[in-house]
């Protein structure tokens, strides 16, 4: 089937209706100047419409639906919208996506929708806001650029993620993402007790699926009195409450702690290889030649534990175990 458009607009009290197999004839009414998605370009239009409704509907393109305050056409190529507002129903799997912006551009060719100013876009568990997003609509893709904030809620637990960033690439129907550009996030428990932990990272590709997120460059994860950093890491959000590690760091990892040894706060870093943090036990292992500085000791070992609050280390080396107090 080709596809169809069906256009309604209304005009104060009254109301006009147009079906159109494409899009036949100019209404010529005026020139309005407003340019592509809020750009200085002053462009003539065509036709100008206020208070509009726009459908497209195809069997190989989902159904796509938005309302606008004011509508100008440009022949067959693209429209123009002042604080749009509407919906795409996905074609078989998938959730509805719904967004929203002070002013819209869409490009019939690509069948991209380009939204600008307190831009929101959002399903039934995810949401972005930014300064300007690109949803392709055949595809399904978004593209969000500038002052990036996003929420996406767990399906598993209740919990959620929220992630700060200068751009983000979001496939809703995958369910996956990848953020860029000071990449900062905290993730919340569902349970009041269960603490925050917040990430960050150069770059952070994010698999709700698997509820697992990658972290590279710069990465730093935090937790009450503790901070760690490292070049790559991962955070593993279902393993809050198993005997499984939660995150993990490699490459270059510093551990910074606070923690109270002989009755006074004190500071104690760690240096290793890789660091694995097992939040049920409230524990640190590091491996890949570590070395804790506490007080004026300097401790060495194939392998130390480090758990919180707790000034005693535990050290395994080649032949024996013990702990260092």
């Amino acid at each position: 089937m080709n596809l169809r458009r069906v256009i309604l607009f209304s005009f104060g009290l009254g109301s006009l209706s147009l079906v159109l197999l494409a899009f036949l004839g100019d209404f010529e009414v005026q020139n309005y100047a407003l340019g592509a998605a809020g750009s200085k370009e002053q462009m003539p239009a065509q036709s100008y419409f206020t208070h509009a409704t726009y459908f497209s509907i195809g069997e190989k393109s989902k159904d796509f639906k938005l309302k606008s305050k004011e509508l100008m056409l440009s022949g067959k190529d693209y429209f123009l919208f002042v604080s749009p507002s509407g919906e795409v129903l996905p074609k078989g799997e998938g959730e509805t996506i719904f967004f929203k912006g002070k002013l819209g551009k869409f490009e019939n060719g690509p069948g991209e929708l380009r939204l600008e100013r307190d831009v929101e876009v959002y399903t039934a568990n995810s949401s972005i806001s930014a300064n300007e997003i690109v949803y392709d609509v055949k595809r399904g893709g978004v593209h969000a650029m500038g002052k990036v904030k996003s929420e996406h809620r767990s399906l598993k637990d209740g919990g959620k993620i929220k992630i700060k960033s200068q751009d983000l690439r979001f496939w809703p129907k995958s369910n996956k993402a990848r953020y860029e550009g000071n990449v900062e996030g905290m993730i919340f428990r569902r349970r009041l007790y269960e603490e925050r932990i917040t990430f960050a990272g150069d770059t952070v590709f994010l698999d709700l699926n698997i509820e697992k997120a990658t972290l590279d460059g710069n990465v730093r994860v935090s937790r009450k009195k503790t901070d760690a950093t490292a070049r790559k890491g991962e955070v593993f959000l279902e393993n809050y409450n198993k005997k499984l590690k939660y995150f993990v760091l490699v490459d270059d990892v510093k551990v910074v702690e606070r923690v109270e040894i002989q009755g006074k706060l004190h500071t104690r870093k760690a240096f290793s290889e890789k660091l694995e943090g097992f939040m049920r036990e409230r524990k640190l292992v590091l491996t890949g030649y570590p070395k804790v500085y506490q007080l004026n000791d300097m401790i060495k070992g194939n392998r130390i534990t480090l758990r919180e609050d707790i000034e005693v280390v535990e050290v395994d080396d080649a032949l024996t175990n013990f702990r260092v107090k």
